[in-house]
């Protein structure tokens, strides 16, 4: 006595000779018991269902109904066969076996193939499956090649593959789709790794010895691309070597995704130029180390002179340090003038031996700096140029450019006052140029006298404010926060309810005839 499990799309002697169109992943087959007299006369005929010892099966095995309806899992089982079971309600000790072959008819395509990436550019992968079932769309991505060891990019669980910011040797790799279903399903597409963005290097052709100028670097990357932004600096030369050739400093990066990257160096020439004179400076990407550029600048050999800072503002009677240097000789001595006048004068300003007071004037010295000392008034023409002469070659010079202001005084009268809270100042309180006592202004209760105030002193430009103390302010001195006006502007001042007491603020400038005193400058 036995029990089969029989297709109803088409009769079959068991169930392993079912047709292989009936067996793909995500069909569905369907089977019936026939009793062949197994019931023992009874009339219940009803079986259960099981796929390898499953009731019922599972997601993995895939799934059979009451009713005998198979469905194959959405992913290829290992092994792909598996066991369909009936057995009888009303003899378990009955049943029936077949087995089932699931296969798989999964083809897939990827796009784009092949395909070729910049440096640091992403590129998004499509891969399909197709079949005559229903199986699991999932695709496993993978990358490998001779240059995945060191780095040939990434490529996430979408099929996003971002190319390194390096370029790898050798510049391809492998980018593979596998089926999830099927494993032994997959397509690969062939990646060519590319570097096509510029470098470029901006340097002076010439150079005297000494001196320095700024070297800059662009690297244009392809829009959309991002290659590693550092770049390497290298100085040689023919007739130098090492700090022979000058000394480079990297000074700024700037560097912002697809947009231009620009390093900018300070080169510093050497104090001597070398023989042959000329120096290569060479810049080299670390994206890609076969992308150089290089500049080559001529030495000039001789003397040159420098003076810094090169443009000053000061005011009268005030003192700034110039520093100097030589290069190209082994004198450093430079001689000194103001306006073509050695040393200077009381009238252009004079040049000093830093820090002496009184000054001590310098025509010639072999000190790297010295001081100007503004004039008391300012001098004509202004600004004045200060030069530095070189006393190895009197031909080569340098000079700074020094504009010369009034010297401003600034005075508060008076320095402070303690009122009560609330309290008001109640005597009349006038603003007079000290030297003269006359009368400005006056400030009185809350109210401002209108009108411009009088100046008697075109030399003193005056403001004046009231201030009043404000209540639960116990004992506090009145200050700062001030409404200052200006005494020549031509206005009513207008009621000030919170301001009460008067503070008068003098400006003027002041010509003096005579150096100040060490710290009163």
């Amino acid at each position: 006595m036995d029990a089969r499990l029989w297709p109803r799309k088409r009769a079959a002697t068991s169930a392993s000779s079912l047709d292989r169109s009936d067996r793909k992943a995500g069909n569905r087959i369907v089977g019936a018991w026939r009793s062949n007299g197994l019931h023992g006369g009874s009339t219940d005929t009803a079986v259960s269902w099981s796929v390898n010892g499953v009731p019922n099966g599972d997601t993995t095995l895939g799934t059979i109904t009451s009713a005998g309806v198979y469905t194959a899992p959405a992913d290829l089982p290992s092994p792909a066969t598996v066991q369909i079971t009936a057995t009888s309600h009303a003899d378990p000790a009955k049943s029936g076996t077949g087995n089932l072959a699931i296969t798989s008819d999964i083809t897939l395509n990827l796009t784009p193939n092949p395909a070729s990436v910049e440096l640091g550019a992403t590129q998004t992968f499509q891969a399909t499956v197709t079949s005559s079932g229903h199986p699991d769309p999932s695709i496993r991505w993978s990358l490998s090649g001779a240059a995945c060891t060191s780095g040939c990019g990434t490529v996430d669980a979408n099929g996003n593959y971002t190319a390194p910011q390096t370029l790898p040797s050798p510049a391809n790799a492998t980018l593979t789709a596998q089926s999830v279903a099927d494993p032994s399903k997959q397509i690969s597409a062939a990646l060519a790794i590319t570097s096509s963005f510029s470098l470029q290097l901006s340097a002076p052709s010439g150079l005297p010895a000494g001196a320095t100028a700024t070297i800059v670097a662009t690297m244009a990357p392809v829009p959309g691309s991002n290659p590693s932004p550092i770049l390497a600096w290298a100085l040689s030369g023919p007739g130098c070597s090492g700090s022979s050739c000058g000394t480079l400093t990297v000074i700024t990066t700037q560097s912002a995704g697809a947009n231009p990257i620009a390093d900018s160096a300070r080169y510093a020439a050497p104090a001597t130029a070398p023989t042959p004179n000329t120096v290569t400076v060479m810049v080299t990407s670390q994206a890609d180390q076969s992308k150089k550029a290089q500049a080559t600048i001529m030495i000039q050999p001789g003397v040159n002179v420098s003076v810094s800072p090169a443009t000053v503002t000061l005011a009268a009677i005030h003192r700034v340090t110039l520093s100097v240097q030589v290069n190209g000789t082994s004198n450093s001595s430079v001689n000194w003038n103001v306006n073509g006048t050695p040393g200077g004068n009381a009238t252009l300003g004079q040049i000093c031996a830093v820090g002496s007071n009184p000054c001590q004037i310098v025509t010639s010295t072999a000190a790297s700096q010295v001081d100007y000392l503004a004039p008391g008034s300012i001098p004509s023409p202004n600004p004045v140029s200060v030069t530095a002469v070189s006393a190895a070659d009197s031909t080569k010079s340098a000079s700074a450019q020094i504009t010369v202001i009034n010297h401003v005084l600034v005075s508060v009268l008076p320095g402070s006052v303690t009122l009560v809270p609330m309290g008001v100042q109640a005597s009349l309180h006038q603003c007079w140029v000290p030297a003269t006592r006359t009368l400005f202004g006056s400030c009185r209760g809350s109210v401002w006298g209108g009108g411009p105030l009088r100046n008697d002193q075109p030399q003193w430009d005056l403001y004046h404010a009231c201030f009043r103390s404000h209540a639960g302010h116990d004992s506090s001195r009145a200050r700062g926060k001030y409404k200052l006006y200006n005494s020549h502007a031509t206005r009513t001042l207008k009621r000030i309810s919170s301001f009460h007491f008067l503070f008068c603020i003098f400006v003027r400038s002041e010509p003096a005839a005579a150096e100040e005193q060490a710290g009163t400058q």
